[in-house]
């Protein structure tokens, strides 16, 4: 990313500090907290590496002690190898288990609050420290802000699940310790340039099983039976493209391999349509894609204002289906078109406000451009499923009868020459 791009990066964060968000509470029956760290580092560019020791003349951003997080953040951007160097975000793709809803996704390091975490963050900065070996302290990095917190859900958007926060850090050495990622729950950590991120050609949709957006997932017969009805989920997509990774021992990648491809075609074959994989998890070969969740936290946070107009990264979820897509879209145009025209006109005269003012709705998907831009859309989008499957029965039943009219009237022409 150019200078000016790294000056685009430094508005936003200071964005960011000057405008903290406010706490969503817990929907009712909805207990669970989580947070995820969003960390940035800057990669320095080879002509203007940094001084393995800093100058004693130099600010001492590093420092606990140092001036406020703005002027923190001023002093660390002005250095030279920030200004030239490239920033990146720091995603982790989780260990693939069986029945985990998350397993073998893309995400930002994080976890579900304990009953000992003192607050939100911290429970960002005990799981980053668990599950990639990263220390978020103060004099190692820059704590920047929250984004505004969004409620997780399922069953396309009846059921809570959590409220998820998120928290911005940016590192501020460039030769930090090695990752020490967490087996049992981190398969793979990627360091990824946010131009790769927003790069037009990387966009892409991912195709997820429906089961997994269901808060009951039921057996593999349901399963299989849901998949042949409602297709697969179609997801906004980004084909990350890491600077840098890191991986679990071979070991397990080889046990994986091993058991996904074990046995005939055929049972493989039946294994691949009885089953879901969590979004191609367990193919190696697979390229990482960044989607659902993860893709909409860095779509709040690169929408903040200056924008980097990252709306563009993201799409309203629909199914595969002809006819539902259809459907879908036909029912949620005005909608789709009525959100669009209320943010950017809100966003011209208040970005505060088109960002963090509450919604009106008992339960959403929090503030945040993707949550704002979600709220009320999967009321429509299951009025629209039900009608295309009306639809469905409709002419399969219209279908049927023509059959049998065509049928009794050959039977009597028929008898009628006999």
């Amino acid at each position: 990313m150019a200078p000016s791009g790294n000056i685009h990066l430094r508005s936003i964060l200071k964005y960011l500090v000057a405008n903290p968000s406010t706490e969503i509470p817990n929907p009712p029956n909805c207990r669970k907290r989580a947070s995820v760290a969003l960390i940035i580092r800057i990669r320095p560019h080879p002509a203007h590496w940094p001084p393995e020791k800093p100058d004693h003349g130099s600010p001492d951003y590093c420092k606990e002690s140092s001036n406020l997080t703005t002027d923190r953040l001023d002093e660390f951007f002005s250095l030279p190898w920030v200004q030239n160097g490239d920033p990146e975000v720091l995603f982790i793709k989780r260990a693939t288990r069986t029945r985990d809803r998350w397993g073998g996704h893309v995400a930002l390091p994080g976890g579900r609050r304990d009953s000992g975490d003192e607050s939100d963050q911290a429970v960002a900065v005990r799981e980053t420290w668990e599950e990639v070996g990263m220390d978020l302290s103060p004099q190692n990095c820059i704590f920047v802000g929250n984004l505004p917190e969004r409620v997780v859900s399922t069953s396309w958007g009846r059921v809570p699940l959590m409220v998820l926060c998120s928290f911005i850090y940016v590192l501020t050495e460039h030769n930090i310790p090695p990752l020490r990622l967490q087996r049992s729950e981190v398969g793979s950590a990627h360091w990824v340039s946010l131009r790769a991120l927003l790069s037009p050609s990387l966009r892409t949709y991912e195709y997820c099983d429906v089961s997994d957006r269901l808060a009951n997932r039921g057996t593999d017969i349901t399963r299989t039976f849901l998949r042949i009805i409602f297709g697969q989920m179609v997801c906004a997509a980004v084909k990350l493209m890491p600077s840098e990774s890191l991986y679990s021992d071979i070991p397990s990648w080889l046990d994986l391999e091993d058991s996904v491809t074990a046995g005939s075609p055929l049972i493989n074959l039946l294994r691949q349509l009885c089953t879901t994989d969590h979004a191609g998890s367990a193919n190696r070969d697979r390229p990482l894609l960044l989607w659902g969740l993860t893709l909409a936290i860095l779509t709040d946070f690169l929408h903040l204002p200056p924008t980097y107009n990252a709306l563009s990264l993201w799409t309203y979820p629909t199914l595969t289906p002809p006819d539902i897509q259809f459907m879908v879209w036909i029912m949620t145009y005005s909608f789709r078109g009525k959100k669009q025209l209320e943010f950017h006109q809100l966003q011209t005269t208040n970005p505060k406000l088109a960002i963090q003012a509450p919604l009106p709705n008992e339960f959403n998907f929090g503030n945040g451009v993707t949550g704002r831009l979600m709220d009320g859309y999967y009321n429509l989008f299951r009025r629209a499923v039900v009608v295309a499957l009306l639809a469905r029965v409709t002419v399969a039943v219209g279908f049927a009868t023509a059959l049998c009219v065509r049928y009794r009237r050959g039977r009597n022409l028929s008898s009628l020459r006999v």
